[in-house]
């Protein structure tokens, strides 16, 4: 099955005020989401990164919670795609 990923932004009101996080969305061939993560990062270009990589490598949808986790303990390891 393929997975197309994208961009979720959420307000997010805490002791330290309003800020947005942004997460990601997998959504099957039909366009049911099939797993949804919010509140990644609070870094719009990172997350966009991310769910770029999602896409590029038509990642299937069982490795979500791992490229997450990866992309949290190494933010290096996620370059701007051109």
């Amino acid at each position: 099955m393929t997975y197309y990923y994208k961009l979720n932004v959420r307000k997010i009101s805490d002791c330290c005020g309003e800020r947005e996080g942004y997460g990601i969305d997998a959504y099957d061939e039909d366009g049911a989401i099939a797993a949804r993560i919010t509140d990644i990062t609070c870094d719009r270009m990172r997350a966009d990164t991310l769910v770029r990589t999602c896409n590029a490598a038509q990642l299937d949808v069982i490795h979500l919670d791992d490229v997450v986790y990866d992309f949290l303990c190494s933010p290096d390891t996620y370059p701007e795609i051109r």
